[in-house]
């Protein structure tokens, strides 16, 4: 929410309406053919559940490093019942931690997402904006709408 209060204050809207949810209406939300995305704030442990529980798929976003991987797999063990992907972000594609990273999870099944997301500053710039750019992140959304065709 506070990405699209900045942008609508500086006059970039984003092109798409957001909206805060709690726990609660994120329970009662009824199934639809539209797409709804979730992001949920770190640490906020009854919406995250929620958002899991309506879900019907999980995006994990990790980094490339021992410290971020260490993180994903108690996360991977509460997404058992869930469809999930781990989505590799802040990507340098040529360094050695990011085919390790690859090579781990291919190693233990678990689904990842092809496309990554770059570590980029200008990625990092675009907070409270509506980006213009989108790096990979129209390839990340064509691989969304694949898997979303497998269920």
């Amino acid at each position: 929410m506070r990405w699209a209060e900045i942008a609508n204050h500086n006059g970039d809207p984003l092109e798409f309406p957001t909206e805060p949810i709690n726990a609660k209406k994120l329970q009662s939300l009824k199934k639809t053919d539209d797409w709804q995305i979730i992001d949920t704030p770190p640490g906020s442990a009854a919406e995250i559940q929620a958002a899991i529980d309506t879900a019907d798929l999980v995006i994990v976003p990790t980094h490339p490093s021992p410290l971020d991987i260490d993180r994903v797999w108690p996360t991977l063990d509460t997404l058992t019942h869930k469809n999930a992907a781990v989505l590799l972000i802040g990507v340098h594609e040529r360094r050695r931690l990011y085919q390790e990273t690859r090579d781990v999870f291919e190693d233990q099944g678990i689904q990842t997402f092809a496309s990554f997301v770059p570590e980029r500053e200008d990625i990092k710039a675009t907070f409270g904006t509506n980006p213009h750019e989108l790096y990979t992140f129209d390839e990340i959304c064509e691989e969304i709408l694949g898997i979303e065709e497998m269920f």
